[in-house]
C-alpha cells in the first residue's frame, strides 16, 4: 500500500516537474515568480493548452480582454482552485467589481491540478474560438491578459494581487505561413502539371 501511494506521488511529481518542457512557451506575469503561464497553441484543432503556476493556495484565473481596463468588465476567466480532492476550474465572464457568475458554458477544461508547498498548479485546454459569446477569442498576435489570485480563501473573495500582461499566445504570423504554404504547394503542382504535360508532347512528336 505504501509502495502504492509513494508511485502515485512520484507520477504527480514527475508529471508537473518542469512545465517549460511540455510546453511551447512560458512568462512571468508577476514579480517574484509568483505567477507564471505556459502555454501551447495545436494549430491543427486550434486548441490552446495552458498551465498555470502561482504561489497561493486560494483561488487562481488567467482571463484575456479585449482591452486593458480596470473596470473588471467583461474579463473572459478561467478560475480554478486546489482544496484537498476536490479541484474545480470553471469559465467566468466578469461584470465590475463583484464576484463573477460562472459562465453557462464552461470552456476551461481542466486536465490536472495540484497544491503543494504553497504553491497551485493547474493544467487545462480552451478553444481558441470556443463559439460563445461570452468568451474571447484568442487572436493571433498580442492579446490583453488578466491574471489574479487569492492566496488562502477558496471563495470568490477579492484577490489578492492582480495585473496585465501582453502577452503573444498565436504568433501574428502563423496565418500568412498557413496561406503561404498553401500557395506554394499549388504552385508545385501547378510546375509538375505543366512538366509532365511538356514532358507527354516532346515524347508523341
Amino acid at each position: 500500500m505504501a509502495l502504492t501511494i509513494l508511485s502515485v506521488l512520484l507520477l504527480c511529481a514527475t508529471s508537473f516537474a518542469d512545465l517549460s518542457k511540455k510546453y511551447s512557451n512560458n512568462a512571468m506575469l508577476e514579480s517574484g515568480s509568483s505567477y507564471k503561464v505556459y502555454w501551447t497553441h495545436n494549430a491543427t484543432s486550434n486548441m490552446m493548452y495552458i498551465a498555470l503556476e502561482v504561489k497561493a493556495t486560494g483561488w487562481v484565473a488567467l482571463a484575456f480582454a479585449k482591452e486593458k481596463s480596470t473596470s473588471m468588465k467583461e474579463y473572459d476567466a478561467c478560475l480554478g482552485s486546489v482544496d484537498g480532492n476536490t479541484k474545480v476550474l470553471k469559465d467566468y465572464l466578469t461584470n465590475g467589481h463583484m464576484a463573477p457568475a460562472a459562465d453557462v458554458t464552461n470552456d476551461c477544461v481542466l486536465d490536472e491540478a495540484m497544491e503543494t508547498n504553497g504553491m497551485t498548479t493547474l493544467k487545462y485546454h480552451r478553444k481558441v474560438d470556443t463559439g460563445d459569446s461570452n468568451d474571447v477569442v484568442i487572436q493571433p498576435g498580442e492579446i490583453v491578459v488578466v491574471w489574479a489570485f487569492r492566496n488562502t480563501v477558496k471563495t470568490l473573495s477579492q484577490h489578492d494581487k492582480r495585473g496585465f500582461k501582453m502577452l503573444t499566445m498565436i504568433s501574428a504570423d502563423s496565418s500568412n505561413n498557413s496561406g503561404q504554404a498553401v500557395m506554394l504547394t499549388s504552385l508545385y503542382w501547378k510546375f509538375v502539371v505543366a512538366s509532365l504535360s511538356i514532358a507527354v508532347a516532346m515524347f508523341f512528336k
